[in-house]
């Protein structure tokens, strides 16, 4: 062992003795109840099962006896250990670099070891065995400036043709485990209630990203901020590809590790999105890659973000004539960069031969004069509703618009989108 060499004896004697005691307060530790929503497989598909069980809260009954457990020999031993020994201090209080090392030591280390010991052995561990493979574990995380973080970002209304693949750097699309989705949805349920127990069962796949992050304490892992601003590019990325309702459930990272000394944090799940499934293929990768590229040089674009707020914005609306207006506002930010214009005609004109051929202008021509009409009549309070298929049809040209721009590098000019209409110039 590189950082437990030489205590490992010591360690040892604590963890036995300070089991014994446990064991012999069994009726003074307090219980919680421990209800679970196990996830479990009939005829292939997934369902809920709720288990009732209780389970002794063995980490709360060590640090309120911890006074106890100083008197032990063995904690006196293991105490002049540490203290004497510069490395193994500074192993347990990682980057902090200060502060009670025995504090650290025992209440960010020992005790939840020794509490997870307790645990397996209830399960039918045997506790020789489980020490001589949790020390090991420790030792491997002492030993390390850093911790993996694992950050995941479950996918509404998504389905793959591949379980397993790189998106972009480094983070992966993967299929969500019956394991990990039993562990979202009671910990969700944790601090939600139930409502949302159904909904979660719904969850198959999930963008993942690993991240080394530096160990100021086992149980400080920074909620990375960076991987849900990359999730959002990816977002964009994937409803730029083709219609679906697509969304990200939430945002979450787990650096609990083996020996569960770190912790879990979780962005609350919103379900807000409506429309069919997304299709992912194989071939999007490289398409994803390159959007993600061109998206970047459009960044400080106003008109574009503009459009793109409203474009991404418009998934949380049903699709009616409020995901019209956002679609738009969207165009006519992309499309009529001139305000004084006779709208309605050179709109869609204008729009038309930006994304289509020829040979179909006349005919897309027609069926985005017949959008905008809509999109008037519903902002002057007549229909009530759009029929879907309108509101479909130019979510779809909006989406060849802007990856028009995308391709282009940039929005277009007033000039440039009269040029297209006067020299009948196609994309």
């Amino acid at each position: 062992m590189a950082i437990l060499q030489g205590a490992e004896g010591k360690l040892r004697r604590f963890f036995d003795e300070a089991a014994a005691y446990a064991r012999s307060h069994a009726q003074e530790i307090p219980k919680r109840s421990d209800d679970t929503w196990r996830v479990e497989r009939e005829n292939g598909d997934r369902r809920l099962n709720l288990k009732h069980g209780q389970s002794p809260e063995y980490l709360l009954f060590l640090g309120n006896n911890y006074s106890d457990l100083q008197r032990f020999a063995s904690f006196a031993q293991l105490q002049d250990l540490i203290l004497s020994n510069s490395k193994l201090s500074a192993a347990f209080i990682g980057a902090t670099g200060s502060g009670d090392v025995m504090w650290y030591a025992m209440f960010r280390c020992l005790l939840p070891v020794l509490a997870g010991l307790l645990k397996a052995t209830d399960a039918g561990g045997q506790w020789d065995a489980l020490v001589t493979e949790r020390l090991k574990l420790l030792d491997d995380f002492l030993e390390k400036d850093t911790y993996t973080v694992q950050l995941y970002a479950p996918l509404l209304n998504f389905r793959s043709e591949v379980s397993d693949i790189e998106i972009a750097d480094g983070i992966r699309l993967r299929e969500i485990s019956d394991s990990q989705l039993e562990a979202y949805i009671n910990t969700i349920i944790s601090f939600m209630g139930q409502s949302l127990v159904h909904q979660l069962l719904t969850l198959t796949f999930q963008l993942e990203l690993l991240v080394e992050i530096q160990r100021l304490s086992p149980y400080l892992p920074p909620s990375e901020s960076g991987f849900q601003a990359s999730c959002r590019k990816l977002l964009q990325a994937f409803r730029m590809i083709r219609s679906g309702a697509i969304d990200i459930a939430f945002v979450g990272g787990d650096s609990s590790g083996p020996l569960d000394l770190g912790s879990t944090w979780m962005v609350a799940p919103r379900f807000n999105v409506s429309g069919d499934v997304y299709e992912f293929a194989v071939t999007d990768v490289p398409v994803i890659a390159e959007l993600l590229q061109k998206g970047e040089i459009l960044g400080s674009d106003n008109r574009f973000g503009l459009a793109m707020r409203r474009f991404m914005g418009s998934y949380e609306k049903p699709l009616n004539g409020d995901r019209l207006i956002d679609y738009w506002i969207a165009l006519e930010s992309l499309m009529a960069p001139d305000t004084s214009m006779e709208l309605v005609y050179r709109l869609s004109l204008r729009t038309t031969c930006f994304i289509a051929k020829a040979r179909e202008r006349k005919r897309i021509f027609e069926k985005v004069k017949k959008s905008y009409n809509a999109r008037s009549a519903f902002v002057h309070g007549s229909p009530k509703k759009v029929d879907e298929e309108i509101v479909s049809f130019t979510e779809e040209c909006l989406r060849k618009v802007l990856l028009r721009c995308l391709a282009l590098g940039k929005t277009p000019t007033q000039t440039v989108l009269d040029s297209l209409v006067l020299k009948d110039v196609g994309p």
